[in-house]
């Protein structure tokens, strides 16, 4: 703690046990909460490429392009790979 900060506290829980920690009690000041995304991975492995680049596109609204660099990236495989397998449909 720095001298300046007399309630500063770090505490590190799960979302469920930080609003049983919390209670009903009063912070004093201001409170910083910092949550951490999703560990696990999406498996793309079960989507074929093409599917997942249409998807990729609709969501992110981008170009086929971009969408083909962004699966390569996301699945990690060369570009070419997915490219080819864009172009045979």
């Amino acid at each position: 703690r720095e001298l300046t900060k007399l309630y500063e506290e770090v505490v590190r829980k799960s979302i469920s046990e930080l609003i049983d920690w919390l209670g009903g009690r009063e912070l004093p000041g201001e409170i910083v909460l910092v949550i951490e995304g999703n560990r696990e991975k999406e498996d793309w492995t079960t989507v074929p490429i093409e599917e997942h680049v249409r998807q990729v596109m609709k969501t992110l609204g981008i170009s086929k392009n971009e969408a083909i660099k962004t699966v390569s990236k996301i699945r990690g495989v060369q570009r070419r790979e997915v490219y080819e397998k864009m172009k045979k449909n």
